[in-house]
């Protein structure tokens, strides 16, 4: 990644901002893609082991610029899904979380 970027788990209060990361990259390969809300991902997150099984990639100013989760579907079987914020593409982002996922998994 650039520097000034970093990642880390993300915090159960960043629900809302993790929901608009993912729906504006949703929306910038689809442009009528669903809005996913905060309730959705804390619903998801209260089955995570958050420190374990999320990452959000922060940018120099502190916002989000990415996010990733890898979740066990069923015992063995693994589903890992990340976004990174249009604005921050080409910053390395989405290779330090598909590392990251791969890692995980």
């Amino acid at each position: 990644m650039r520097e000034g970027y970093g990642t880390r788990a993300p915090g159960a209060e960043e629900a809302e901002q993790v929901a608009a990361l993912v729906h504006e990259a949703e929306r910038s390969q689809d442009p009528t893609a669903g809005a996913r809300t905060p309730a959705e991902f804390r619903a998801v997150w209260s089955r995570l082991d958050l420190a374990r099984d999320a990452r959000v990639a922060t940018a120099p100013d502190g916002t989000l610029a990415g996010y990733a989760q890898v979740d066990e579907v069923r015992p063995g079987r693994l589903h890992a899904d990340g976004y990174t914020r249009p604005g921050h593409l080409g910053t390395g982002i989405g290779a330090a979380l598909i590392d990251w996922s791969g890692d995980r998994a």
